[in-house]
């Protein structure tokens, strides 16, 4: 099924077309002006998305669980996306970010498990990307990782400080990340939860520890625990040898081992 919205339209309200498993195409007019929360959730069948030209506003949950979706064009009017806007669209490969977009929600892009990349316009004062990742425009924010990035290794920026909830949750390909030295804070679940019955040493499926140095602090009210992580080396190896790896991923993405 195609829709087709009506010229003159302001807005697609909340849940206007939520759980509608039977449409397939749509098109919204560049009269819109927002898509608020819930609007085409869970339209599981959605595999293209025409969005008007006057959309400054995604709401929350907008597009989530859309699992057919492909790709999405992004218009240049666009300046906020909210809370789990595309979280769970399992087939969307890419997107990329306008230049005016000033916030993203948290988990915007979660559980998008063949996203390749996010792109982000090189004129947007608030986030850049790079190797494909999404951070804030000072690097100081590690906000995503795609999942389906293609690579083994990934060095974080020296600038780093902060990696959002979920920013390496489910990546495919990922096994080594070489935290950045001025990291001070790992947020919520960075990489996956920890299964009850997991080995010790392992805190996701592609990161094995064998030292983790950094501090403890309790959260007092929840009497929760807190690990912040200064730095990680695996089992078996030697500082040496993390130094080779992280020259060699350095060189890596400078592409002077393309055989190209």
């Amino acid at each position: 099924l195609s829709i087709k919205l009506s010229p003159g339209l302001r807005e697609i309200g909340y849940q206007a077309f939520f759980d509608f498993r039977g449409l397939k195409v749509v098109n919204i007019p560049a009269t819109v002006e927002e898509i608020e929360a819930g609007a085409f959730g869970n339209c599981v069948s959605l595999e293209g998305i025409t969005v008007g030209r006057g959309v400054f506003s995604i709401g929350g949950d907008a597009f989530r669980a859309c699992k057919a979706l492909k790709e999405i064009k992004l218009p240049d009017s666009l300046i906020s996306i909210g809370d789990r806007a595309f979280l769970g669209c399992e087939s969307l490969e890419s997107i990329k970010i306008p230049r005016l977009v000033n916030c993203i929600g948290e988990l915007a892009f979660s559980h998008c498990e063949s996203l390749v990349k996010i792109e982000v316009d090189e004129k947007n004062f608030f986030f850049t990307s790079f190797c494909g990742a999404l951070f804030s425009k000072n690097m100081e924010t590690l906000i995503k990782y795609p999942a389906a990035a293609a690579g083994s290794n990934f060095l974080m920026p020296e600038r780093v400080k902060t990696v959002c909830d979920e920013a390496f949750l489910e990546t495919k390909q990922l096994k080594r990340i070489f935290i950045s030295d001025n990291l001070e804070q790992i947020e919520g679940d960075c990489f996956v939860p920890l299964p009850r019955d997991a080995e010790p040493k392992r805190i996701a499926s592609y990161v094995e520890i064998g030292s983790l140095y950094g501090r403890i602090s309790v959260f007092e009210r929840d009497g929760v625990y807190q690990i912040y992580c200064k730095a990680m080396q695996e089992d078996g190896i030697g500082d040496l040898y993390a130094k080779y790896e992280r020259l060699k991923a350095k060189l890596e993405e400078e592409g002077l081992f393309d055989k190209k």
